[in-house]
């Protein structure tokens, strides 16, 4: 039924939302066409702000009823292997939970971001296949990212805020046909790399590590402690507040999956050690390299302490 079709999509209403000039979409295929300009296409008046359709708008209540009449519709779900999907290049690199507030200002970033949003029902959110940057060239894994905010300014640049999702492989990048002369429009062979739990006594072990030294480092320090070396409370509570408001609550050792991305987006380390991380499949084989970051951290900030306190210790004397 005519009706009950999306004009973006040609596909039965999934969330229908009703705009301000009166016409209706898909609830993903509006934030959609907010992110691609800034008029509705139907009659080119403004569509309200992104993050008002993401978090306040509504849903039309007639429409969703008639719809829930209806046998259940086939909205397809992002699967495991997608083909020839455009894909976001970006100087970061994201994991998986990770919150990252994502800047897009050149002209062919703002082309290959609109090239590449996947409307998903999965996450009913817009997604990004984002790769890092790697050098010489792509890096081979990446990671679905949910666009969680936008802020959108008057010369068409955006600010994303965004979360990682789910980790990929590219097995194919290439120009697409259509663009061979814009560089900046990617295709790609992804298959998503699925998280296996194995229930080990020795992953767990790791994870009570890592999470052990992360309280470590955000208590607060010993008052006896100034001429002392060791971590404890190096960061304190106040940067731990701070973590735990950007990239949510410190998982426990008993979900070592989480925790090990966690402590990845928190730790001091490079882009270039935090693929290391993306790339390595087994959970056992990331907590021991996030175990191998934390001893070298812990290395390196007691080094520099002592250093410190032997300067101070020689200007006193």
């Amino acid at each position: 039924v005519a009706l009950l079709q999306c004009r973006k999509c040609h596909d039965t209403f999934h969330q229908p939302m009703t705009t301000h000039c009166g016409h209706v979409y898909c609830r993903l295929c509006l934030l959609e066409l907010k992110i691609v300009g800034e008029s509705c296409p139907e009659c080119q008046r403004p569509l309200p702000r992104y993050n008002h359709i993401q978090n306040q708008a509504a849903p039309n209540r007639i429409l969703q009823k008639m719809l829930d009449m209806l046998p259940d519709a086939n909205h397809s779900l992002v699967t495991s292997k997608m083909s020839t999907t455009p894909v976001f290049v970006t100087g970061l690199v994201i994991l998986p939970h990770q919150q990252v507030r994502l800047p897009v200002f050149m002209p062919s970033h703002i082309r290959m971001l609109r090239h590449a949003i996947i409307a998903s029902k999965q996450y009913n959110a817009l997604c990004l296949p984002a790769v890092h940057r790697g050098r010489p060239k792509l890096s081979q894994f990446g990671t679905m990212i949910e666009i969680t905010s936008v802020e959108q300014h008057a010369n068409g640049s955006l600010i994303l805020d965004v979360v990682g999702r789910e980790r990929f492989q590219t097995n194919s990048v290439d120009h697409e046909e259509a663009n061979m002369e814009d560089l900046s429009i990617l295709i790609a062979d992804i298959e998503f790399v699925p998280e296996i739990l194995a229930h080990d006594a020795w992953v767990y072990d790791l994870a009570g590590q890592v999470h052990a030294f992360i309280e470590q480092i955000a208590a607060s320090p010993p008052v006896e402690g100034v001429t002392a070396t060791s971590t404890m409370g190096l960061l304190g509570p106040l940067w731990f507040e701070t973590m735990q408001r950007i990239h949510g609550e410190l998982p426990s050792h008993t979900h070592p999956i989480a925790l090990v991305w966690w402590a990845a987006a928190i730790l001091p380390v490079s882009g270039a050690e935090r693929y290391a991380l993306l790339r390595t499949i087994n959970l056992q084989d990331r907590l021991e390299l996030v175990l191998s970051w934390i001893k070298q951290l812990d290395s390196q900030w007691k080094r520099c302490r002592q250093t410190a306190i032997n300067s101070v210790t020689a200007v006193i004397q």
